[in-house]
């Protein structure tokens, strides 16, 4: 009778163990990494400018079944600073804004597993037999926001540390298919959080200038020689981008000689003499040498410049029309 118990007891046990579900002990883990998000060269920044770039992830499985196994990962990819909109900086104290979307119509702002807006949820499913796993490139969209007035410089944002993907998986047992777990922090046979994926966005705002040139310099009609000084103005206005420095020039004109510029009348070797200066006292010439010129730095804003004209008495010429075509020029 107690031999017969001793082999019942042995044979219920080894039942038991046939029927009980056996782990594979899968070991899954996933790692991403981004390109850089580059808008390049931004020659109109009051206009909004796209770009975009690939996020990769690849996971990767060792499983103890030697026949081949489907294995579920659930993921969230999340980008932090989700500010309405993102910024750069130029390292100093003008910024460009931006923004990263998770889909191309640009409408939906990618942001943090636990914040609003939310991270980007990523299911991934592949066969392992021993090892195995699977790479899935995603593509990430951004645009610039119009900004008319923004600066010229080079702008940069560094999201290094502000990257996390969250994941678990499942992995199958010898009677049970694996199920994908409840969310990516929560469920499944295990899993990794806050694994980074850094990255940097990059845009450069090129200088520039517009020249807009005023009215003509006209010195008005005189009668008989020239006994007295005459002076007259005009103006040169000019708009040049925030962060632009600059220098304005006026060349000689068509008829300068020895020094001094000519009006002449068309045809003839008849001439009169005159100047150009910026300041008022008429004792600063301008031109398009070395100190001559005159110089600044944008704001974006509109800037006007009086160009100060002078004809000097003593010249007894003939009666006539005289004129003589100087280009302004504003180097940037």
């Amino acid at each position: 009778m107690r031999r017969s118990a001793l082999y019942a007891l042995a044979l219920l046990t080894l039942l038991v163990a046939l029927a009980a579900p056996s782990t594979a002990r899968a070991t899954t883990t996933c790692t991403a990494s981004m390109s850089p998000l580059a808008f390049g060269s931004i020659t109109d920044p009051g206009t909004a400018s796209t770009t975009t770039a690939t996020l990769t992830v690849r996971c990767d499985t060792r499983i103890s079944l030697t026949t081949l196994a489907r294995v579920k990962v659930r993921m969230c990819l999340g980008i932090g600073n989700a500010t309405q909109p993102r910024t750069m900086s130029d390292g100093g104290t003008h910024s460009l804004n931006f923004q990263i979307y998770k889909d191309a119509p640009r409408t939906l702002i990618w942001g943090t597993r636990t914040g609003t807006p939310s991270a980007l949820l990523l299911d991934m499913e592949y066969d392992v037999t021993l090892a195995g796993g699977k790479t899935q490139n995603i593509t990430v969209y951004a645009a610039t926001t119009a900004q008319s007035a923004a600066w010229a410089g080079s702008y940069s944002a560094d999201y290094t540390l502000s990257t996390a993907l969250d994941y678990r998986f499942d992995e199958p047992l010898l009677v049970l298919p694996a199920q994908y777990p409840d969310t990516c922090t929560t469920g499944g046979a295990g899993g990794g959080t806050n694994v980074p994926f850094g990255f940097t966005v990059s845009a450069s705002v090129p200088r520039s200038c517009t020249l807009l040139v005023g009215a003509d310099l006209d010195f008005g009609p005189h009668p008989g020689p020239i006994a007295a000084v005459y002076d007259n103005t005009t103006t040169l206005s000019m708009q040049c981008r925030g962060g632009t420095p600059w220098t304005l020039s006026l060349d000689n004109g068509k008829y300068f000689d020895s020094g001094t510029r000519r009006m002449r009348i068309d045809g003839t070797d008849s001439y009169v003499r005159y100047g150009l200066y910026h300041d008022t006292g008429r004792s600063l010439p301008w031109g398009q040498s070395a100190g001559d010129t005159l110089a600044g730095s944008g704001t974006g804003a509109l800037d006007t410049r009086t160009v100060y004209g002078r004809v000097p008495s003593g010249q007894n010429v003939p009666a006539g029309i005289y004129s003589d075509t100087v280009t302004a020029t504003i180097t940037y």
